[in-house]
């Protein structure tokens, strides 16, 4: 009978007869439980990563193209979600047990490799991981939760509210709602692009951006109050759905943000209002 829902795993492995006997243990299971993808090169394996879905990938360290702990960092970087059992040589174990640290859920010594203990291991790390994702995500829910409340509390402080009452206005949200909200879509904008800046070293211009926004909510007459909230309501926005690490890198390029566009706009009044 063939399974409709197979374990999708992804075999990073050179040596064709590694990979051959691998593949052979995978098939004796029942019920075609699982589906293995070969690649026999790292940059071939990415490529993998980038266009399918896979439950679990099974990593030799060293390959052509990418030898040690590097090859795992550089799996996990692109693909931190999945776990990883590492296989290695009789003579890597020390090897192995550094990727296990760095984040590898198991290690499988090829020469000691029989069909049981493969797929003990797969199953293992298949579920560790799962359990460890779940543990993440109440984690990173709370820490979302704190991150907000106390934005809130900020947003919400007296001293901003008598600033709002010094210029004459209150706050953008409520006076201006679609100015408002165009400003958290841009902003949201802003964060994915300074994230991309960060990761994969591209030009966005961010900074100029946020100059340009800066002096936009100085023209409104906008307060700390309205750009915290702009921060905040964004946040909540790039918060829904996100995995815990797109979540952290979204916490912690916004208030990299917060800071810069606070800056900025505290400048505006002291060279447009202020007349310093």
């Amino acid at each position: 009978m063939t399974n409709a829902n197979p374990i999708r795993i992804l075999l990073i492995e050179d040596n064709p007869g590694d990979a051959r006997l691998i593949a052979e243990m995978l098939s004796e299971t029942e019920d075609d439980l699982f589906n293995m993808t070969h690649a026999d090169c790292l940059s071939t394996g990415l490529v993998n990563l980038a266009e399918e879905r896979f439950d679990l990938l099974l990593l030799d360290l060293s390959l052509p193209d990418s030898q040690g702990l590097d090859t795992f960092v550089r799996v996990n970087t692109h693909s931190n979600d999945i776990p990883v059992v590492v296989l290695t040589g009789n003579q890597d174990e020390i090897l192995a047990t550094r990727a296990m640290k760095a984040g590898a859920q198991d290690y499988l010594v090829k020469g000691d490799l029989e069909s049981n203990l493969l797929v003990r291991s797969i199953r293992y790390a298949i579920e560790r991981n799962r359990l460890l994702m779940a543990l993440e995500q109440e984690r990173q829910k709370k820490r979302e939760i704190d991150e907000i409340q106390s934005l809130d509390r900020i947003s919400g402080s007296d001293a901003t509210n008598v600033t709002a009452r010094l210029f004459g206005m209150g706050p953008l949200r409520e006076t201006l709602p679609e100015v408002f909200n165009d400003l958290v879509s841009r902003y949201g904008e802003l964060m994915d692009r300074a994230l991309e800046e960060r990761n994969y070293k591209v030009e966005h211009h961010v900074t100029e951006a946020l100059r340009s926004m800066a002096d936009e909510l100085g023209f409104l007459k906008a307060t700390p109050r309205d750009v915290l909230e702009i921060h905040t309501v964004s946040l909540k926005k790039k918060y829904s759905g996100a995995t815990p690490q797109k979540s952290r890198a979204y916490a912690e390029e916004g208030g990299l943000i917060l800071i810069q566009i606070m800056g900025y706009l505290i400048t505006y009044y002291r060279t447009y209002a202020i007349g310093k």
